[in-house]
């Protein structure tokens, strides 16, 4: 039927209404009875011929009346009655009686209005109000004939499958003939229902567990079968880059960098016409790709993925990458071309030396013992796995009783939170009268591939009862971070399951106990490539953290991969000399036996689900732990998202204290009093939701070690003198702090 002739008026000779107006509709009308026509001649079920019912449609054009739509409604349920019984054909006629309702809906004054305001926006409503219209027909189809899912047995679908090709040829014609452009202020899917959207969507079956992610090149595979299939918003936002080349050409192009954008900083790039239109070129192109992201009809995972992909690309495709970059073309100048020399030493010894990644610090820069890890102490207990370090507190200074044991992460090394005396985390305990213990984990080589959960688990229950000997405490208070603190759940959930009270609280810092998309990486951690990557570590022995880390820096292109790229090999310099990156590449390994137990952990949502775990022959439930929790989260963090790292507590019965740090993985542990521009947040109402947490959570500025040391005081007893010397008769002292562990070469 004629959308334009089932209105009064309209289509009519009479009318003022310039015909021209509806042709992209008449259009698309020709193209969906045809596609009916094709349809009609292959399934030889006598239906009326497509153009018989067009005729009989133009000859019905002179007095357009409801009686007229009602009589085609009922010629298309019975066309479908041929095919199924008397029900079916009359929910059919009720599914095109939603046609006639969405046509005559249509304002003939508002029509007439827009029509002398912008012609061609007139026509994209009605466009778009047909597309409704065709869209509640087909629907009304596929809740028949239940399409796509599960076919109903005795009907044939034949019908309904005609119509989804018609509506699929709707669409192609629609994509084809509707051009969206700023001016027209039209919006592509605008007041379209989100149930007719997920049509559009590529299928998206996912295995159950917590590693549903997809892989590279499937990711991006998905994101172009997504795109091939809503070519509109292509085309869009291609439009959109080829207006703003032509205004780049002509230099009246507005675009700039974002002030937070340090790539751009050079004066060339905003004074040299070249530099300029480059720069812009990226900049548009850079803006189009990723609302063409943005704008695609995909789930919150793909798009997630597809961001990624678009974020590496983007970070990879910069102009300042390149050789011709003003600052590293002046170097070179001023340097009598050695900038040029030295880049590519430091590129090919990368190529040897670090995987192919460039360097982000200066090898050799730092000397744990000398320059960092440097607060006094000594190592008073020394197994295969680990060293247990007692630090000296000052001479007759008053101690809080009960001590505290820093678990670090098996991945990484203990000084971390002993870099320098102004970033100390222990001498910031020291401070305040709370006495520190801490871990140095050994670094793992192929010999110690069987080094599981439950060894490290014995380990710290060793070194603990060493603590309450030294101390004279019949407690610790527990603290750790990320790996270390998976490893100190299961130590906590073992003690309560043996009926060991050896711990009194626990602080936790950005550590998540469970896995999901939530997590950057788990977008594509699928269950075979976490397979793939515990078969690799099996035969290897180990899990290397230095390959672990080189992913972790693609996370974060920009400042972590292209901008040694361009102080390394563009502009020939050294990498920088800074403490925390120094610590971040001194990674470790992790003994195949712990990795192994690592993802089952994660697979099997062991902490969620009672007695999944097993340690030692106990089965675990950390539901039963009651003692009180402390847990720290990073705004910024992409390793361990904040809301997973807030949802730990629920898994627990305990009290829980949570705090809300700004920054990133390490700098959100990392944050003593007195840097700037420094706060964190805190919320004594209990809350299910991470939103409306933070939503009526405080904001304190300052660092949360004040607020951490606190609540620690209050957990640590009663107060005495510290002791005279480092460890006891029973244990001795075996070395000065770091400890040999630290500064061990495994090969």
């Amino acid at each position: 039927m004629n959308h334009a002739s089932a209105v009064p008026d309209i289509g009519d000779k009479r009318s003022s209404v310039k015909p021209e107006v509806f042709s992209d509709v008449e259009i698309i009308e020709k193209a969906t009875e045809k596609r009916i026509g094709k349809h009609n001649g292959r399934a030889s079920h006598g239906h009326t011929p497509a153009s018989a019912r067009k005729g009989s449609s133009k000859k019905q054009q002179k007095t357009p009346t409801n009686g007229a739509i009602q009589d085609d409604a009922s010629a298309i349920a019975k066309s479908v009655s041929d095919q199924a019984d008397s029900n079916v054909a009359a929910e059919v006629v009720e599914a095109a009686c939603e046609i006639v309702e969405a046509v005559e809906t249509l304002d003939v004054e508002e029509v007439l209005e827009s029509q002398s305001e912008s012609g061609l926006e007139s026509s994209l409503e009605r466009l778009r109000r047909s597309s409704q219209a065709l869209n509640q027909f087909a629907d009304g189809l596929r809740k028949q004939y239940d399409l796509g899912e599960t076919e109903q047995p005795g009907i044939d679908t034949s019908a309904a499958i005609q119509a989804e090709s018609v509506q699929a040829e709707f669409e192609e014609v629609t994509s084809e003939s509707v051009e969206t452009t700023e001016q027209s202020g039209v919006q592509l899917h605008e007041n379209v229902p989100e149930k007719y959207l997920r049509y559009s969507r590529i299928g998206n079956v996912q295995a159950d567990g917590p590693f549903r992610g997809r892989g590279l090149l499937e990711s991006t595979s998905r994101f172009f079968l997504q795109a091939i299939k809503q070519p509109d918003v292509f085309a869009h936002h291609y439009t959109n880059f080829a207006k703003e080349l032509l205004n780049i050409v002509q230099s009246r192009s507005s675009l700039e960098p974002e002030r937070t954008d340090k790539r751009f900083r050079d004066a060339v790039w905003r004074d040299n016409f070249l530099y300029r239109s480059i720069m812009q070129t990226y900049l548009a192109w850079d803006k189009e790709v990723s609302g063409w992201v943005d704008d695609l009809d995909m789930d919150d995972a793909d798009r997630r993925r597809s961001r990624f992909l678009y974020e590496q690309l983007s970070a990879m495709l910069a102009p300042t990458n390149s050789p011709l970059n003003p600052v590293a073309v002046k170097r070179a100048y001023q340097t009598g071309g050695k900038s040029v020399v030295s880049g590519l030493k430091h590129l090919i010894d990368d190529i040897q030396n670090n995987h192919g990644m460039p360097s982000q610090v200066l090898a050799g820069s730092y000397t744990v013992g000398e320059d960092l890890g440097i607060s006094p102490g000594a190592v008073i207990y020394r197994s295969e796995v680990l060293e247990l370090i007692q630090y000296q507190m000052e001479e007759g200074q008053v101690v809080s009783e009960r001590p505290v044991l820093i678990v670090p992460p098996q991945l990484n090394k203990f000084y971390v939170f002993d870099l320098t005396p102004k970033n100390s985390i222990v001498k910031y305990l020291q401070s305040q009268g709370v006495q520190p213990f801490i871990i140095s984990w050994r670094n793992p080589s192929k010999h110690h591939a069987e080094w599981n959960l439950d060894r490290y688990v014995s380990e710290l229950e060793s070194a603990i009862e060493v603590m309450r000997e030294v101390t004279g405490s019949d407690q610790i208070n527990l603290a750790s971070a990320c790996a270390g603190g998976l490893t100190s759940m299961a130590l906590l959930g073992y003690l309560q399951a043996a009926n060991k009270p050896l711990v009194h609280s626990h602080s936790m810092f950005v550590t998540a106990l469970q896995a999901d998309e939530s997590f950057q990486l788990g977008l594509f951690a699928s269950r075979q490539s976490v397979e793939m990557s515990r078969k690799v570590s099996q035969m290897t022995g180990f899990m290397d953290g230095k390959s672990l880390s080189h992913i972790f820096a693609w996370l974060r292109p920009t400042d972590l991969v292209w901008n040694f790229w361009i102080n390394n090999y563009l502009l020939g310099k050294e990498p920088p000399a800074m403490d925390v990156l120094y610590w971040d590449n001194d990674s470790t390994r992790l003994p195949a036996g712990l990795h192994s137990d690592f993802l089952d952990l994660f697979l099997k949502d062991a902490f969620a689900k009672p007695n999944t775990l097993v340690v030692k022959g106990y089965p675990i439930d950390v539901k039963k732990l009651t003692m009180d929790f402390y847990c720290v989260g990073g705004d910024e963090d992409y390793l361990m998202p904040w809301k997973k790292c807030f949802e730990a507590p629920d898994l627990v019965d305990g009290k829980c204290t949570f705090v809300l740090s700004n920054s990133g993985h390490i700098q959100s542990v990392l944050r003593p009093p007195g840097i700037a521009n420094t706060f964190y947040y805190t919320n004594d109402e209990k809350s299910a939701d991470a939103d409306q947490w933070l939503e009526t959570a405080t904001k304190n500025s300052g660092s949360w070690w004040e607020h951490w040391t606190n609540w620690i005081q209050q957990r640590s007893g009663s107060q005495r003198f510290a002791p005279e010397r480092l460890g006891s008769e029973q244990n001795p002292p075996l070395s000065p702090a770091p400890g040999l562990y630290v500064n061990e070469k495994v090969n």
